[in-house]
């Protein structure tokens, strides 16, 4: 049987932690390389409002697809892990 986030229901426990580290990363990549929202979304092949929810830890509705898309704009991989 599986746990659900009381929270958010549908999602696993720790799900907001994980997000959070996410956000925290691509925001940091993003510094690192010297990538604005623009450039980012323009190597998304988004919209650079869509950013915001990317990189708000608490947004919960962002998807793998949008995380990957993330990292390959900043020239890293996405690994998914269950343990």
């Amino acid at each position: 049987m599986r746990t659900v986030n009381k929270k958010s229901p549908g999602l696993l426990p720790g799900f907001s932690q994980v997000k959070r580290v996410q956000a925290w990363q691509i925001a940091e990549g993003m510094k690192a390389k010297g990538v604005t929202k623009t450039l980012m979304a323009s190597q998304m092949k988004t919209d650079r409002r869509q950013l915001d929810p990317l990189l708000d830890p608490a947004n919960k509705s962002v998807t793998l697809g949008t995380f990957r898309r993330a990292a390959t704009a900043l020239g890293r991989k996405l690994y998914v892990a269950i343990g």
